[in-house]
């Protein structure tokens, strides 16, 4: 693992995209939306990758569930979220409980799916292409790297009040 540019969070060494993590990635959206929230109890971070937005919502809430299935992410996350309200579950949040392929690439850490069919118009809207285009389609489309994952129902954790979800999941 390695620092973001910023020197703010721990990301999967072989990102290239430090330049996109760190402090102010979607720090905007997160200051807005948190605007728009009175109860603040219980946070769910589905997808939560290397804990920007699980470190953020932990100063805002009593209790933050991480949802992130992908080993090399949570590593990370254990570096980067050390608040005690939190907890990680190492598990994507799905339809159905068990195991599944979770496809991944190490160019863009943040693209992973069950349904690896990536198109030039999602990379466009991640404005990687401007950044390296070959580079980008190359290691998403042709490079990417498969593991298999548990996966979990949110049912299953019998939560009686969930009073936010930021799910970034493809």
């Amino acid at each position: 693992m390695k620092l973001t540019d910023d020197k703010k969070f721990f990301i999967p060494e072989e990102d290239e995209c430090g330049w996109r993590w760190g402090a102010g990635y979607e720090l905007n959206p997160f200051l807005t939306t948190m605007k728009q929230v009175d109860n603040r109890g219980l946070a769910l971070d589905i997808g939560a990758h290397v804990g920007i937005w699980s470190k953020r919502l932990a100063s805002e809430f009593k209790k933050v569930l991480s949802f992130e299935p992908i080993p090399e992410h949570i590593e990370c996350w254990k570096q980067n979220v050390k608040e005690d309200n939190v907890t990680m579950i190492p598990s994507a949040v799905s339809n159905v409980k068990g195991k599944r392929l979770i496809k991944y690439t190490n160019y863009f850490t943040g693209l992973s799916t069950f349904h690896y069919n990536v198109r030039r118009m999602e990379i466009e809207y991640n404005g990687l292409l401007s950044k390296n285009p070959n580079n980008v389609l190359d290691s998403v489309e042709q490079n990417p790297k498969d593991v298999l994952v548990d996966t979990c129902l949110i049912d299953d954790y019998n939560l009686e009040k969930v009073d936010f979800i930021k799910m970034d999941v493809e």
